[in-house]
């Protein structure tokens, strides 16, 4: 018997997965989460053959056995491992399974699911990840807000894969390639200051084009409030001419875009552009009228007012090649979504591709490590993140235990003081909280915005 190829397997039944037809959106958002959101997960889950079981130290030795001698990416061996345990098993595209009756060995073995739905998940994202060379997985998609297994808290909390496709979505949708945040936001019914989060993100990292300028002006927007009158509103004597046109485009935009709000600054735009009296006038005395007019209207109950609050005035552009790498993104995995085999197929034969060839298999992994923050940090900053994880699973752990969680999880063996004094600095940082209790010292993680850190009782 040995541990890569034979085990003990008790009575676990399979999770239950439709592999054919049209998968459940949120089933999308499980595979993004999982294995969509980084090369080297995508390439760790087409690495397993079926019916092998695999241990931690044989599924790191068939991961690097895929690479070049130069090697795309030495990992931790525990991470893949991990990816099974905090990713793919608590989906479904692997099963824990016992290597020994009394249960002391234990390693992870592909599904039929695995085989049937993520391996062609996997390889059409690391495909897509081939062709667009400038763009990686994890920048797209970011980290797994959770390592912890599925219940049905997590079951139900929206991560970030799921808002950043939703994004991509309503980018590769509109045909204009200059989008105002807001406009996305209402569209996929999230906060707009969230949505401003990842698209500071994209940003950042080429993916758009994301401005903000202007700190410290307030900003509202406008449209006609849906369900007016069809009688036309009372127009300013002294302006009846611009204040019918500004209604009158208002109105046209509406009909075109119902769920988008115009600023001053566009509606001015306009109206500079379509007559051509109104450009010497000065932009300044034809903002401060169209802003007259529009809360006007706004009395009369024509027009309904959005305010962004007092901060930045933001845009999102797009170039032609953002463009192409967002809409075939969101492409492909529309098409998995509807069960088009084509697609399906595609998939599974770049993966195969990938399986014979370890140069591209290198390739892939080297991009997964650059892209990685956590490959790229120093010892300290890796084991910070290390804590913070444990500390996001394991919510009040004392030291002793944070230390046996470290070396489990991480195969990160270090002593009680050392880990003690990692502990002190994030929480004097703010990133934890440390709590006085009979048991000693717990911690946690803190609160976003939270001011706390280190307790003064």
């Amino acid at each position: 018997m040995t541990e890569a190829t034979e085990g003990f397997r008790p009575n676990q039944p399979e999770m239950p997965r439709n592999t054919e037809g049209e998968l459940p959106e949120a089933r999308i958002f499980d595979l993004l989460s999982s294995v969509g959101n980084a090369e080297n997960k995508a390439l760790e889950l087409i690495a397993m053959r079926e019916g092998v079981i695999y241990s931690k130290f044989y599924f790191y030795q068939e991961v690097m056995s895929h690479q070049t001698e130069s090697t795309g990416w030495r990992m931790n061996a525990a991470v893949p491992f991990r990816h099974c345990e905090a990713s793919l098993s608590p989906i479904g595209l692997v099963t824990r399974e016992a290597l020994s009756p009394d249960g002391t060995a234990w390693g992870y073995e592909i599904t039929r699911y695995g085989i049937e739905t993520g391996i062609p998940f996997a390889g059409l994202l690391l495909k897509w990840s081939y062709e667009h060379p400038k763009h990686s997985l994890y920048k797209m998609f970011g980290a797994t807000t959770s390592t912890s297994m599925k219940d049905e808290q997590t079951l139900e909390k929206k991560r970030a894969q799921e808002t950043r496709y939703k994004i991509f979505w309503e980018i590769g949708t509109n045909p204009n390639n200059r989008i105002k945040p807001q406009y996305i936001a209402d569209e996929i019914n999230e906060n707009s200051s969230l949505v401003g989060t990842h698209l500071s993100s994209f940003s950042k990292n080429g993916i758009v084009s994301y401005e903000r300028s202007e700190k410290g002006k307030s900003y509202s927007y406008f449209r006609i409030k849906e369900g007016v009158s069809d009688k036309d509103p009372k127009h300013d004597l002294h302006n009846k001419k611009l204040s019918t046109e500004i209604y009158n485009f208002i109105t046209l935009s509406f009909k075109q875009r119902p769920s988008e709000y115009l600023s001053v600054e566009e509606i001015v735009d306009h109206l500079v552009e379509a007559y051509p009296e109104y450009e010497g006038i000065g932009r300044k005395w034809l903002s401060s009228r169209t802003a007259a007019t529009l809360s006007d209207l706004e009395r009369q109950g024509y027009v309904e007012r959005k305010k962004f609050g007092y901060g930045f005035h933001s845009e999102l552009a797009l170039s032609d090649e953002q463009r192409v790498a967002i809409v075939s993104l969101v492409t492909l995995i529309d098409n998995f979504k509807n069960g088009d085999r084509q697609t399906i197929e595609e998939g599974k034969r770049f993966a195969q591709k990938v399986l014979n060839d370890s140069q591209l298999f290198s390739e892939l992994m080297l991009k997964a490590k650059e892209a990685s923050p956590n490959a790229n940090q120093t010892n300290i900053e890796v084991t910070h993140s290390f804590l913070i994880k444990i500390l996001h699973d394991h919510p009040n752990s004392t030291t002793n235990q944070i230390q046996q969680l470290l070396e489990q999880d991480y195969d990160k063996k270090l002593g009680w003081k050392k880990i003690h004094s990692y502990l002190l600095k994030l929480a004097e940082d703010g990133n934890i909280i440390s709590q006085k209790t009979k048991a000693g010292n717990v911690y946690r993680v803190a609160e976003e915005g939270s001011q706390e850190g280190i307790s003064r009782n």
